[in-house]
C-alpha cells in the first residue's frame, strides 16, 4: 500500500471559478459606483449602507479572485491520504487529520447546491464538535476533485477505511439512480408541464395581453412542455434535486423554490427556440428506452 496519496484540487473546476469571478467583479463594481452616486441627503443611511455592502462584496470578490488564481499556477495539496489519516487541506490554518478509525460512514450532502461527500464520525467531540451543534463532520466539495481523482480517491479510501464503513462508489450510484427515476419523462411529467404552460397562458392573457391573436396562446401552450424538457435536461432538474436536498438553507424551502418558478416563467418566452431541441431530445428519450 502506499505511505501517501496526494489530491489537487480539479484546473477545470478552478478556471470555471475563476471565469465566473471575472464576469461577477464588472458587475458589482458597476453597482458600487451607482449606488455612490446615489447618496443623497433624504435616504443617505440606506445608500450609504447600500454602497458599503457593494463596496466590501467587491473586494472580498477580488480577494477570492486572486487566491483562485494563485491556486491556479501554484496549486496545494487539497486532500492527502495516508495509512493512518484522512487530512483534508494539508499544510493550511484549515488543515483536519481524521483517524480512519474515527470515521463512521459517508453521505451525500448538498451545500449552498454544491454537492459534497461527508465524513462522519463515531465521536465528534474529539474533533471539536459540541453536541448540540448544527453542523457536525466534515466535508469535501466533490467537484473540487477531477473525475479520475473522483475515481482515484474511492479506490483509495476504500483500501484504507474500516470495514464497516459504507461505500462511497455504492453511495454515488444509488444517487444516480435516485435522480434517474426522477428526472423520467413520462405522462405525469407532461401533465406537470401542461398545468404549468396553462397556467402561465392564462397569466399572460388575461393580465398582459402578450400577443394579438389567442390562437398563439393555444401553440405556446401546447409547445410549452417540450421547451421545459430542453430547459429541464440542461439544468432545471438539476436545480430542483439540489434545492430538495439542500442540508443548510439560507432561506426557508417554500421560498427557495421562487427561482424555479421565476425559470418557468421565463422560460414561456423561449418556447419558440427551446421547444424544437425538446422535441428532438424527447425522441432520442424514447428510441432509447425502448432499445433498453
Amino acid at each position: 500500500m502506499k505511505k501517501e496519496v496526494i489530491f489537487y484540487q480539479s484546473k477545470r473546476q478552478l478556471i470555471s471559478t475563476i471565469i465566473f469571478l471575472i464576469i461577477i467583479i464588472p458587475l458589482l463594481i458597476v453597482l458600487t459606483i451607482i449606488s455612490f452616486h446615489m447618496l443623497t441627503g433624504k435616504s443617505l443611511d440606506i445608500m450609504l449602507f447600500i454602497f458599503i455592502t457593494f463596496l466590501f462584496a467587491t473586494v472580498f470578490v477580488i480577494y477570492i479572485l486572486f487566491k483562485y488564481i494563485i491556486s491556479l499556477f501554484t496549486p496545494s495539496p487539497f486532500i492527502v491520504l495516508t495509512e493512518q489519516e484522512l487530512i483534508l487541506h494539508p499544510s493550511t490554518a484549515r488543515e483536519v487529520k481524521i483517524n480512519w478509525q474515527d470515521i463512521s460512514g459517508f453521505r451525500i450532502e448538498y451545500i449552498f447546491l454544491r454537492k459534497h461527500i461527508h465524513i462522519g464520525l463515531y465521536d465528534e467531540t474529539k474533533y471539536c464538535f459540541k453536541r448540540n451543534a448544527i453542523f457536525r463532520g466534515y466535508t469535501i466539495l466533490w467537484k473540487a476533485l477531477s473525475k479520475d481523482d473522483q475515481k482515484r480517491f474511492i479506490k483509495e479510501v476504500n483500501i484504507r477505511k474500516n470495514k464497516y464503513t459504507n461505500n462511497i462508489n455504492r453511495l454515488l450510484k444509488q444517487e444516480k439512480a435516485i435522480r434517474e427515476e426522477k428526472q423520467k419523462l413520462n405522462i405525469y411529467y407532461f401533465l406537470r408541464a401542461y398545468s404549468i404552460g396553462l397556467t402561465v397562458s392564462v397569466g399572460m392573457w388575461y393580465i398582459f395581453d402578450l400577443f394579438n391573436h389567442p390562437f398563439i396562446y393555444l401553440i405556446f401552450f401546447l409547445f410549452y412542455p417540450f421547451a421545459k424538457i430542453a430547459y429541464d435536461t440542461w439544468y432545471g432538474f438539476s436545480l430542483i434535486y439540489r434545492l430538495d436536498k439542500e442540508t443548510r438553507y439560507i432561506f426557508m424551502k417554500s421560498e427557495v423554490f421562487i427561482a424555479p418558478l421565476l425559470f418557468w416563467l421565463v422560460l414561456y418566452f423561449f418556447v419558440p427556440i427551446l421547444s424544437p431541441i425538446g422535441i428532438v431530445y424527447f425522441v432520442l428519450y424514447v428510441i432509447r428506452n425502448k432499445s433498453r
